[in-house]
């Protein structure tokens, strides 16, 4: 009987770099980089309502045993949620993101019989894409097999 939910694929980001967000009235400490997420979903036109699984928060961290009993549920979990939302990361100072994004976008429009020429910019902006570390973490292959919409 759980409500649609949205699980974060992401990274955690470096254990130095923390924050507190207020959970239920009291302090919670995560990374940054969830942080930023949070932040930019929170600007985003999307539904505001919209309820997030993110193991980061929804998992008792400090608990080993719910930890682990949580990581056997965790192909549930993705499989079962209405949607995916994966972070990758806040964008580039640069604009190399944004570059990156849409030359993406227009890719995937593209057919068989298109060519491909990048500029040195739309190249740089790729491969910067690609060197972020939400790309380096095995997990990630599991979480986007399993969800339904990305």
């Amino acid at each position: 009987n759980c409500p649609p939910y949205t699980t974060l694929s992401y990274t955690w980001g470096s254990h130095r770099q923390t924050a507190n967000i207020t959970v239920n009235g009291r302090a919670f400490g995560i990374r940054k980089n969830l942080l930023a997420f949070l932040e930019q979903a929170a600007r985003s036109d999307e539904d505001p309502d919209r309820l997030f699984w993110i193991d980061q928060i929804c998992i008792n961290q400090q608990d080993t045993e719910e930890r682990n009993e949580q990581v056997t549920q965790m192909g549930r979990i993705y499989k079962e949620a209405a949607n995916m939302a994966i972070w990758l990361g806040q964008a580039s100072i640069s604009k190399a993101s944004d570059v990156a994004m849409s030359l993406l976008q227009d890719v995937a429009q593209w057919t068989e019989k298109d060519r491909i020429l990048l500029t040195k910019g739309q190249a740089y902006a790729v491969i910067q894409l690609l060197e972020r570390p939400y790309w380096s973490r095995l997990w990630i292959v599991q979480e986007i097999s399993l969800g339904r919409k990305i």
